[in-house]
């Protein structure tokens, strides 16, 4: 060991450590915790940032030594206490602390840049952010930062964004209520909980894309001082079980082992080795032995659907209803495959799952069409890249199993489990503590049943996080697709039919391919009022990294193929884009039969559709675009050129999602909402909060919100399918309406009232004929020796209707034709989500999603070679968005919509529905500007220049 000294935080210092040690491992393990990992030490997310010697630099690409005699400064330094400096404030009120994972390094990037700049620019605060990796906001309101901070230090008032003047608390961007502990680097993350004497879990993968494993040898391994027990599918579990955090019966298929004798794709599980250090498990894989008896690969779709393709999943095939299949001859090496209950699969043609339907008679309405377009469209396989890689923490505690996880879905994680494990589910617990971006890659048990397992059979606390590397090859990504768009329309716009036909990649396990897949029909074709539809999807297995749920879960792929394939009919006929998308368009009160078709799940209803702001949303895009007068370009190779979508998405599942919330009194008066619902950043928890507050007729303050703890909230389903506001805030919203009941129940018996005469009035009181009593006396008395005990209120929120959010997406490109290169000049993007909740909070919803699907429409793509070995697994080669990326103007506005009996608006979703815009948006802008036609994403330099006729 080396003494060390260095200044650390204001304070010199000397230390004993291993001078080529990691810099980043060295201070995480001297108690500064605000540096986080997301890119293997490879120093390109920038989320370890420190600053030496009054430089911001990324700690894990240095080394110990380079510390000895200089300045370090983290985050810690600049947090004083529980109080917030000024940088720190205009942060949190600009909305820009999401997740949280990477606002101590922007905190550290926008200090040292203001303290050389006061006034820095657009482009000072995009090179000084230029290094982070942020997956949440979109970056847009990192400069309102800078205003907001120039403000504050000027006593300035910093402006409310706030329409309804008949709303105290709701439609007002109140600060995220979890902002402070985040942007101050307090513990928060699953990372920063570890015990000192967990065990560190690593697996040894598969090289291969498809293999049995022949021979196995740990012996020389498990010799290895410190290691705790080693899993392979020697002495694993035979259960089968799925992954899907989807309410059961899901409609996945079950068709894993924790670790099986055939491996599916390169990062397939091998052998699993817990140990002491991550020193000594690195080094006990290697000591592992394995032959392999390597098969051939399915690699892409058309491989899959060959007549004489490889069979993935070989093994015996059951159903929970009890449907008999011929399992005769099979090898034993395989893994078996159980379905709940059948759902258009054959896999052993490799479909894992299929589904078909319409209305109407599209065969006929192709006949009588004045045009018909027929086009195909192919969506590549992209990655959540979430800035915090999957992580949990399991241990024992009072014979319980612990689970300190970043999940989406703890109540399903919990079920999971407890079926693997085959214990009550009561013997577990599972904490969702921040999670530093989900994004659907979080919706998965993929990481939570091995480290729980080993918990449970060694007692030992195991820590286990994936790698970047094991993010991309073990996690799980959006589906490839081939898409075919077939339509029918007359001369003056007026669509007569459509037809979609989906092949859909799932790779090497079913997590989600059914719903997923059906979501690229089943979203963007409510869009249209057309009476005759027709789709077929087919979804196959294959020898790739798992896909899985990606925001906007399928819904990107169809409105890309869908919006592109209207624009290439408006060329058809000779009618304005925009102008075909209003005639064909829903509206409000239009009853959309077409969703009897479209359940997730069997059969749906069909509704009436009780808010649309669809059109004001594209006249407002469009007004703001100057849609039909485009800008001339000032050189000749530079093409201008304008495109657009419109968009919608769910808010929860109708039928099959619900919530539940409980709201309890306390002594003084004030309130603790527990919820089940899954804040993964986006303030669900905020947003319950204000409805809360906004209802109760009580401060913002005298709410605090307690959220999934599978031991302290009531059930949720998790964070997906957009449901957070619509079906979780609802709970909320429910219990609060019961708590304004008893309330006023026990001050009518204490005010000697009636109920009747009795309503809430702010601040915190009841208000009679005669009389008034605040909520701290009625807490008081009821909680007394004498009173009718403490008021609680418990809800759900269950609905058999969709609350559609819809949007327009515009945007303006400029294509350099000598080169292929796309640049954004302008995106705006408009929504009716109702009447929101918090605005600017929706607004860093919309921004960020419009950012990752700016990303998989221009760069973003999953690479393999021809055996299914990943090309491209890290975040030096496979590129996302950073700030430099996003659009020269970029906006983000709201139309409001209301609905009758709901006095806080309708409560529509936006954190899926604006990822869909993008890529047709982009799409019809590079035709209008280019006149040639990509049909598939990323559009790189390379497709637009083939476009072109260039090489």
């Amino acid at each position: 060991m080396d003494k060390i000294k260095f200044t650390l935080n204001g304070v010199e210092k000397e230390f004993l450590g291993d001078r080529g040690a990691s810099a980043k491992v060295f201070l995480r393990e001297h108690g500064i915790l605000t540096m986080r990992e997301g890119c293997d030490g490879e120093g390109n997310c920038g989320l370890c940032s420190i600053i030496l010697d009054g430089e911001v630099v990324n700690s894990c690409l240095l080394v110990v030594g380079q510390l000895e005699n200089r300045e370090v400064y983290t985050t810690e330094f600049f947090s004083n206490k529980r109080n917030l400096n000024t940088l720190q404030k205009a942060m949190v009120l600009a909305g820009i602390v999401q997740c949280g994972y990477c606002s101590p390094s922007i905190y550290l990037a926008l200090n040292n840049l203001l303290k050389v700049k006061p006034q820095p620019s657009k482009e000072d605060v995009k090179d000084a952010l230029s290094s982070i990796l942020c997956r949440c906001t979109g970056y847009e309101q990192m400069f309102d930062v800078v205003t907001i901070y120039n403000k504050l230090l000027n006593n300035e008032p910093v402006d409310e964004e706030k329409l309804l003047s008949n709303l105290r608390v709701v439609e007002k961007s109140v600060c995220k209520l979890d902002g402070p502990k985040l942007v101050r680097g307090e513990k928060s993350f699953v990372e920063d909980y570890v015990d000192n004497d967990a065990c560190i879990l690593k697996v040894l993968r598969s090289p291969h894309a498809s293999a049995y494993i022949k021979e196995i040898d740990v012996t020389e391994a498990e010799k290895l001082p410190g290691v705790v027990y080693i899993l392979t599918h020697k002495n694993s579990p035979k259960k089968v079980y799925g992954r899907s955090g989807q309410s059961y019966p899901e409609p996945s298929p079950y068709d894993r082992r924790l670790i099986g004798q055939k491996v599916y794709h390169v990062g397939d599980r091998v052998a699993a080795v817990l140990a002491e250090s991550e020193e000594i498990a690195i080094e006990a894989m290697k000591l592992i032995k394995v032959e392999y008896e390597v098969l051939k690969p399915v690699t892409t779709l058309e491989e899959a659907m060959a007549p004489d393709a490889p069979i993935v999943h070989n093994g015996p095939l059951t159903y929970g209803t009890g449907k008999v299949v011929d399992n005769e001859g099979l090898d034993p090496r395989e893994v078996p495959v159980f379905y709940n209950f059948p759902v258009g699969d054959n896999i052993r043609k490799n479909m894992v799952a299929s589904s078909k339907g319409g209305m109407g008679d599209v065969e006929k309405a192709f006949g009588e069409a004045d045009a018909i377009v027929e086009r195909t469209y192919r969506t590549k396989k992209v990655h959540c890249t979430p800035s915090e890689p999957h992580v949990v923490y399991s241990k024992m505690v009072e014979d319980r199993l612990v689970v300190h996880a970043s999940t989406q879905v703890p109540w399903h994680a919990r079920r999971l489990l407890a079926s693997l494990l085959e214990i009550p589910e009561n013997k577990i617990r599972v904490i969702k503590e921040n999670v530093g971006g989900g994004f659907g890659a979080k919706q998965d048990m993929l990481i939570e049943d091995l480290a729980c397992y080993l918990t449970w059979v060694t007692g030992r606390g195991v820590y286990f996080r994936f790698t970047r590397e094991e993010e991309f090859i073990a996690g799980t990504s959006r589906h490839d697709m081939i898409i075919g768009v077939k339509l029918g329309a007359k001369k003056d716009g007026t669509i007569t039919a459509i037809q979609m036909n989906v092949k859909s990649n799932t790779g090497a396990f079913g997590n989600h391919a059914l719903t997923v897949s059906k979501n690229v029909c089943n979203v963007p074709l409510p869009l249209f009022i057309v009476p005759n539809i027709k789709f077929d999807i087919d979804i196959y297995y294959s020898n790739l990294p798992n896909a899985g749920a990606y925001r906007g879960y399928g819904a990107p792929q169809g409105t890309f193929a869908l919006m592109t394939a209207i624009d290439e009919l408006s060329h058809e006929i000779g009618v304005d884009y925009l102008d075909i998308l209003k005639k064909n368009t829903v509206r409000s009160g239009d009853r959309l039969d077409l969703l009897a078709q479209l359940a997730e799940i069997g059969k749906g209803n069909a509704e009436e559709i009780a808010s649309c702001g669809l059109i004001d949303t594209m006249e407002k895009a469009a007004e703001m675009m100057n849609w039909k007068n485009k800008p001339k370009s000032k050189c000749d190779h530079i093409k201008i050129g304008h495109g657009m979508a419109i968009v919608q998405q769910k808010s929860g599942i109708p039928d099959i999602d619900t919530a539940n919330a409980m709201v309890k009194m306390l002594n003084d008066g004030t309130f603790i909402v527990h919820m089940g619902g899954t804040d993964l950043g986006t303030g669900m928890n905020t947003v319950s909060a204000q409805l809360a507050a906004e209802h109760l007729q009580t401060e913002l303050d005298a709410i605090h919100v307690i959220g999934a703890d599978s031991d302290n909230t009531p059930f949720d389903v998790g964070a997906y399918a957009s449901s957070g506001t619509h079906f979780s805030c609802g709970a909320v919203l429910n219990a609060v309406k019961k708590m304004e009941t008893i309330i006023l129940e026990a001050a009518s018996e204490l005010m000697n009232e009636k109920v009747e005469d009795l309503k809430l009035e702010y601040p915190s009181k009841v208000v009679g004929k005669n009389s008034e009593i605040t909520y701290e006396q009625i807490a008081f008395k009821t909680q007394s020796g004498k009173g009718k005990g403490q008021l609680i209120a418990h809800a759900n929120f269950t609905t058999s209707l969709h609350a559609f959010p819809y949007g327009t997406h515009m945007c303006e490109v400029a294509v350099n034709t000598n080169t292929g290169e796309v640049k954004i000049n302008k995106y705006y993007a408009i929504h009716d989500c109702g009447v929101p909740i918090n605005p600017k909070l929706a607004k860093g919803q919309i921004y960020g999603a419009v950012i990752q699907s700016i990303g998989h429409s221009l760069y973003e793509e999953m690479k393999f070679d021809k055996d299914g070995k990943p090309l491209n697994a890290n975040l030096l080669d496979y590129k996302v968005a950073k700030i430099k990326d996003i659009p020269e103007d970029f906006k983000v506005e709201f139309v409001y919509t209301e609905e009758e009996n709901e006095k806080y608006g309708p409560r529509k979703s936006v954190g899926e529905v604006s990822i869909n815009g993008a890529a047709p948006a982009i799409a019809t802008a590079i035709h209008d500007a280019t006149g040639v036609w990509v049909r598939e994403w990323p559009f790189t330099p390379e497709q637009i220049l083939k476009a072109l006729g260039k090489i």
